[in-house]
């Protein structure tokens, strides 16, 4: 199939029937033209994203993004091979390039971005818009450039770690639909063989990633309920993040975007592995970091959501932190938020004038939200200059804090000797 879009002079996409309300659709394919065409004109591109009356329009480009097509994998292959293409939504039709174009223009400009955050607060209806551009559309499906480094083909570990998400009818097609985009497509070590078990695909999978000395897949994704019997070191890569928690994986190249360095533990260090007893045990050496002198309460996927569970939990670690952290009061929000987050910060997020002003903010919103459901005294006395908040604060502090309780559900918070912060998973 791969070839057959390589060699297509144009592939038409088709996203579905045209919403019928209000013609939604043209609203929003009209709006993307009007960007498009305007976009080196950056006060344009401004004056029309704030205005009032694009407010329809901007709902619409956020539901034509969150349609179901974008969520579909084996789609990932058909865009990222094609030469050309034309996205139709039932009469209406718009070049690819033109989406491309504005999501880019958008999210790559710093005065942009935040004005897409700042609408989404500003209205309630586009509460979503910024992740709808960030995350959906023609940038949830290809390839980042980031991703690529040097090489023209990635690897199918950087296909998982960006397209893992995508939804497959046959869990096998998790892995297998990416194959043809990367550098396993021409290795004899690996075979698309649809007659094994989905746990020896999901199995095979990792022996092949672990002959490049690297074990970053081991850790990737939550745990969730183990369908397969799969060993604990395998993925499940059909767990859905909105039921079994947060991941590392999406974190492990946010550095490279960034122009920083990549989140990864290891560094440059290469594993020593070894997988015994007919795939059922994996071997490997560990490096030591120090002696584990506190451990905060066990977070669980029931806090996910519910910040009458998480806040407690997150609130323990927060102040195990303090006590322990023997270093300045910035440096520990510093350290405490990024950990939380896993460093994975968009640029939408950098809405304020230093970095450390957001990690002070989200520890802030701990406040806010917690204040709403616990006790004064059992919050943290230096987090009282986030009382009173406007409403617009507190909706984007419980926001933060339901991703937090997300991201920490099913993991440990530890803190070494050695002034460490980190988390770990339950599973190991």
């Amino acid at each position: 199939m791969r070839r057959i879009y390589e060699q297509a002079a144009n592939v038409a996409i088709w996203l579905g029937r045209a919403y019928e309300e209000l013609d939604l659709t043209s609203l929003a394919f009209n709006l993307l033209q009007d960007l498009h065409l305007h976009i080196s004109n950056k006060k344009y591109l401004m004056n029309t994203i704030w205005d009032s009356k694009t407010v329809d329009s901007l709902e619409s480009v956020a539901n034509l993004f969150n349609r179901d097509y974008w969520d579909r994998v084996w789609i990932v292959q058909e865009v990222n091979s094609a030469r050309h293409i034309t996205v139709k939504c039932g009469k209406y039709t718009i070049p690819w390039v033109h989406i491309k174009s504005v999501q880019e223009m958008i999210l790559n400009d710093d005065d942009l971005a935040q004005l897409i955050l700042r609408r989404g607060i500003s209205e309630p209806r586009l509460s979503g818009l910024g992740t709808s551009f960030y995350d959906r559309g023609v940038r949830a499906m290809e390839i980042p450039a980031w991703d690529l480094d040097q090489a023209t083909v990635p690897d199918i570990y950087t296909l998982l770690s960006v397209f893992w998400q995508k939804a497959a009818t046959n869990p096998r097609d998790k892995v297998y639909a990416l194959i043809g985009l990367s550098t396993a497509r021409d290795d004899e070590a690996f075979s698309i063989d649809y007659s094994l078990s989905v746990r020896e695909v999901y199995i095979n999978l990792v022996k092949y990633l672990a002959t490049s000395r690297k074990l970053d897949v081991i850790v990737s994704v939550p745990r969730g309920s183990n369908d397969f019997d799969l060993p604990s070191w395998v993925p499940d890569w059909t767990v859905s993040t909105s039921q079994f928690g947060g991941t590392i994986i999406d974190h492990s190249r946010h550095g490279s975007e960034q122009g920083k360095t990549p989140f990864s533990a290891a560094g440059s260090t290469l594993a020593e592995a070894e997988i015994l007893h007919n795939n059922q045990v994996l071997k490997t050496r560990g490096v030591r970091l120090g002696e584990i002198v506190s451990v905060g309460l066990q977070s669980h996927r029931d806090s996910m959501g519910d910040l009458s569970v998480g806040i407690p939990v997150i609130l323990d670690w927060y102040n195990r932190v303090c006590d322990t952290v023997a270093c300045p009061g910035d440096a520990q929000v510093d350290a405490f938020a990024r950990c939380i987050f896993m460093d994975g910060f968009q640029p939408s997020d950098y809405v304020y004038e230093t970095e450390l002003e957001l990690m002070e903010r989200v520890v802030g919103a701990m406040f806010l939200a917690g204040a709403q459901l616990l006790p004064p005294g059992d919050l943290p006395s230096q987090l009282d200059i986030w009382r009173n908040r406007d409403e617009d604060e507190v909706r984007r502090a419980n926001d933060f804090m339901i991703k937090a309780c997300d991201l920490t559900a099913c993991r440990r918070w530890f803190v070494l000797q050695a002034n460490v912060v980190g988390m770990k998973s339950v599973s190991f």
